[in-house]
């Protein structure tokens, strides 16, 4: 069995906590789910675990998506910054400067963000104020990684599952 071809499709699919088998090569929208989302994300941490304390990418994203709000954007551009690094729930979080090196993690990475953009209604491309909350929080991330001081990232340490999921229904999302 070493043709690709007589591989099991276990291989080719990936499952979710949910039992759902994606396919990263055609993923369909109708397979995104977002409890199967939140979980993973709750257990993915931010720069590749190299912090003093858990810190998920839920977390971070919960926060980008307040930080939004913070500054006066409406629910529809707090949930795509809730669901702006949905994407890792599938393919997992890539530091920055490894993510750079993957021109094919890239273009999945698009994939998957357009799909999750129409499957949750969510505004593709971000908007500035996303890629500002983005990068104003992985400001404060660096300063936490640097320090261990939680200002900025107040759901480090946190089980961060059910506040996302909480956070998207607040904010109006259907799943």
């Amino acid at each position: 069995m070493t043709s690709k071809s007589k591989r099991p499709n276990e291989t080719r699919t990936l499952r979710t906590i949910s039992g759902k088998d994606i396919s990263p090569v055609r993923p369909r929208k109708a397979d995104f789910d977002i409890y199967d989302i939140a979980h993973a994300l709750n257990n993915i941490c931010r720069f590749a675990g190299h912090l003093p304390k858990k810190y998920s990418v839920a977390a971070h994203s919960i926060e980008v998506s307040y930080h939004i709000e913070r500054n006066g954007g409406n629910a529809r551009e707090c949930l795509t910054g809730l669901l702006h690094d949905a994407s890792e729930a599938y393919l997992v979080d890539l530091p920055t400067p490894i993510k750079v090196l993957c021109s094919d993690y890239k273009r999945l990475e698009n994939k998957f963000q357009k799909l999750l953009a129409k499957r949750f209604k969510l505004l593709y491309p971000f908007p500035m104020c996303v890629h500002m909350a983005d990068s104003i929080t992985l400001c404060d991330e660096k300063q936490f990684q640097k320090t261990g001081i939680k200002i900025g990232v107040p759901y480090a340490g946190r089980d961060c599952a059910k506040e996302f999921v909480r956070r998207f229904f607040e904010l109006g999302g259907k799943n």
